[in-house]
């Protein structure tokens, strides 16, 4: 099960492998040798690969409660962050994550809904989906596939139920695109830029080419 690759992160002249099992390599791309890298002891898949500002590697896995973790560069590990008002926090499920500005992240979850935590300002403000008390602008799906942002600074939050929403960090607000505004399907995996702008938006039923400016879908 080492041989199921779950997701990859470039890294200088290596390629980094996160597994089905928790454990994370290092691929020489000039050698094309492996080398161990950190085992989460976990046996929970890693979805997540990358570098945060700080130079540590960011590992996110759909482990409970422990889903992240920051591996310095002298192997120093942290998966509990401080909360104001609180006790340390470790975030559960995390399928991605991104580093919006210094030490501000947004961390998506599998059925957790999202997080946006200030790891100087131990700030922490969750997102979650509620059918009882939902309006246009919440988050439309608890299940985060993927957070990007494009070329314009602008965030997209793909989910895994509930299409993707262009999110605004200052106002907390969610401007959702699903299938009544043309997406074929809701279930929402990756969301890449193309040179033009438009976002390439792929899903259990195809992809879809999405202008930003006109709100316009073409499904494939």
């Amino acid at each position: 099960a080492q041989n199921i690759v779950k997701t990859l992160c470039p890294d200088g002249r290596q390629l980094l492998c996160g597994t089905n099992l928790g454990v994370v390599y290092s691929f020489d791309l000039h050698t094309c040798t492996y080398r161990r890298v950190y085992d989460t002891g976990m046996e929970d898949p890693i979805y997540y690969l990358g570098r945060n500002s700080r130079g540590e590697l960011m590992i996110g896995g759909v482990n409970d409660p422990v889903g992240l973790i920051l591996l310095s560069q002298d192997g120093r590990v942290k998966d509990r962050f401080a909360v104001e008002g609180g006790a340390d926090l470790q975030f559960p499920n995390v399928r991605c994550v991104l580093e919006i500005e210094t030490d501000r992240y947004l961390i998506g979850t599998r059925n957790e809904g999202l997080f946006d935590y200030h790891r100087q300002k131990h700030r922490l403000v969750r997102y979650k989906y509620s059918p009882e008390n939902h309006s246009a602008f919440d988050l439309p799906e608890n299940y985060i596939s993927t957070v990007f942002r494009d070329s314009r600074n602008r965030i997209w939050i793909g989910t895994f139920g509930g299409g993707f929403s262009l999110f605004d960090p200052a106002t907390g607000a969610f401007t959702t695109y699903s299938s009544r505004s043309g997406l074929q399907n809701n279930n929402v995996c990756t969301i890449v830029e193309d040179l033009a702008g438009h976002l390439w938006i792929s899903t259990i039923s195809g992809i879809a080419d999405f202008d930003p400016e006109t709100g316009r879908f073409i499904n494939y």
